[in-house]
């Protein structure tokens, strides 16, 4: 079963994302942070991350950047999750 890594420090966003991948028969680990995410995927390898752009402590870019660093991005595919812009921000 192939793993799923979903970083988001909104658990309001995390929740049903995670339930919506687990329907498709994906493994799904979580991570509320990319400090949380750097650790998890050192430990699981997993074959998908898909991440918040914007969290507190580390965000999604410098998570794919220290990714990268320590090799775990090799076989990995990494996808960033852009904040939605509302009207008159």
């Amino acid at each position: 079963m192939a793993t799923v890594l979903l970083v988001d420090d909104d658990p309001n966003i995390l929740r049903p994302r995670r339930l919506l991948v687990e329907r498709e028969g994906y493994r799904v680990l979580t991570a509320g942070d990319g400090e949380a995410a750097l650790a998890v995927a050192a430990i699981e390898s997993p074959g998908l991350i898909v991440t918040d752009w914007m969290m507190p402590r580390l965000d999604g870019v410098e998570l794919c950047r220290r990714l990268n660093t320590m090799g775990k991005s090799g076989d990995m595919s990494q996808k960033q999750m852009k904040p939605k812009m509302h009207k008159g921000e």
